[in-house]
């Protein structure tokens, strides 16, 4: 017997037992369906004595913080129809997407609805398979769970209706080796054209890891054969695209780009009425609220901080809601929720992109010198300098102070002058209202600690020039 066989992975061991195990998968099914049609037709549950049922009496309300939470992806229609596209493409060239945008923008939550679609029919789409790469650190890791992927018993099913049985066989036997890419490259040759879509999320963390061996072995899986293989990245970096193209570009691996803007206040005020519309809540929410809410909470888009205080406030009015209170919170309620709410820093340092990282260690920098009131060109000086060492595109001025106008919304810095006054030239300042020891929580990002690390001894020496000394 071959050693390296691994039938712990798989449920089927034989193809015999295969055919024995769908047949009972068949009158398992059917057994049910029969007995659900019996309770049914027992039941005095009548679709009317529903209509005057709160939604606390449907569900508790665990039930209804998850579905507020998890519900359809509202604005993304653009995005999911070329998502959609991008899978159901035969063009062999186009085997890559990457999707990136900042944290919040439901890149992850619109890709894994489309994954749970129910597309059975379309057997073109139906194997998809997903992974965090944070769970990711050998490539045999890899391979463990998308073996195991595959050796469930719904996709053996999958495989005995579009796979003649001779290919039946040779999969099976397959799926019962160790997993490797030598195995999954021969099983992929087996299923042909079958489209078969695999979701990396979060690769720039793999990337951060800069084992080269690793991130390449993965992204250059689609490539192993030349069928229906397709791969999706995920990336919170907007700036990932930039450092890993030209490498790809020399494995002749062209990627497909897919940018998730940020929501804006007015996206997720729609979003957030759409949400609590659909689980019958939104009669508790004043539209002013809501509006209010989605201005004051919009991290650079980021939904997520909006839907934690939503999920609070329902959480907060439970009695009110299940004794069917007419009560609503209205724009002064929602004004007091948001000033008693402790906004954490690491949370807002951590929602945030590259870009805006560096700006921030731009500002730390800048007021360890200079004080908490600190100037906007000593600051964008600073951004441009350390860009210097990233061999990546600058942010123009316009943009610049876009991501300075998101820290003062989400409460990290103050504006101190009147931009609504004259023509003339004018130093724009600033104040933090975070300290420089709390500003400096940005250095635990691996990026930034390794990108001043790396350009400490030309800062030190510029420094040591000016007649001042080191402050990181």
């Amino acid at each position: 017997m071959n050693s390296n066989k691994r039938k712990h992975l798989s449920p089927l061991k034989t193809e015999k037992q295969f055919h024995h195990k769908r047949i009972q998968t068949k009158h398992r099914t059917k057994s049910h369906s029969k007995d659900n049609n019996t309770e049914s037709s027992s039941s005095n549950i009548k679709i009317d004595d529903l209509k005057d049922k709160t939604p606390i009496e449907l569900f508790n309300m665990k039930d209804i913080t998850e579905k507020l939470g998890n519900s359809k992806i509202f604005c993304r229609d653009d995005e999911k129809k070329e998502i959609l596209d991008f899978i159901r493409s035969k063009d062999k060239n186009k085997k890559t997407l990457f999707v990136s945008g900042q944290p919040g923008t439901g890149k992850t939550s619109l890709i894994t609805e489309i994954f749970n679609t129910n597309l059975i029919d379309d057997k073109n789409y139906f194997l998809k398979f997903s992974i965090n790469c944070l769970s990711i650190n050998s490539i045999d890791d890899f391979y463990e769970s998308l073996f195991k992927y595959l050796n469930d018993p719904t996709i053996y099913n999958f495989f005995n209706e579009v796979l003649d049985e001779k290919k039946q066989k040779n999969i099976i036997k397959m799926l019962q080796e160790t997993p490797s890419q030598n195995s999954f490259q021969k099983i992929l040759i087996i299923l042909g054209n079958i489209s078969f879509t695999i979701l990396l999320d979060e690769i720039d963390f793999l990337y951060k890891k800069r084992d080269d061996f690793l991130f390449f072995s993965l992204l250059l899986i689609p490539y192993l054969t030349n069928n229906g293989m397709k791969m999706i990245l995920i990336s919170n970096n907007s700036d990932f695209d930039n450092e890993i193209f030209p490498k790809l570009k020399n494995r002749n691996i062209t990627i497909k780009k897919l940018i998730f803007k940020p929501y804006t206040h007015k996206q997720l005020a729609n979003i957030m009425t759409l949400k609590l519309e659909s689980i019958g809540l939104l009669k508790y929410f004043s539209n002013d609220a809501i509006k209010f809410l989605s201005t004051k909470m919009n991290k650079s888009g980021d939904i997520r901080p909006v839907i934690s205080i939503i999920k609070e406030i329902i959480l907060n009015n439970k009695d009110k809601i299940q004794n069917n209170t007419d009560f609503k919170i209205v724009l002064s309620d929602m004004f007091e929720i948001i000033r008693k709410k402790n906004i954490n820093l690491s949370d807002i340092l951590s929602s945030m992109t590259t870009e805006q990282k560096i700006v921030v260690a731009a500002i730390y920098y800048v007021c360890k010198n200079s004080g908490i009131k600190f100037e906007e060109k000593l600051v964008f000086e600073k951004y441009k300098n350390i860009k210097h060492f990233t061999n990546t595109p600058t942010l123009n001025t316009e943009e610049f102070r876009d991501i300075m106008k998101t820290f003062i919304d989400v409460g990290l810095i103050e504006s101190l002058s009147n931009f609504g006054k004259g023509r003339k030239k004018m130093t724009i300042m600033y104040k933090a209202k975070y300290s420089d020891d709390d500003l400096s929580l940005i250095f635990q990002d691996p990026i930034i600690f390794t990108l001043f690390n790396s350009n400490q001894d030309e800062e030190d020496e510029k420094i040591e020039k000016e007649g001042g000394k080191a402050t990181f």
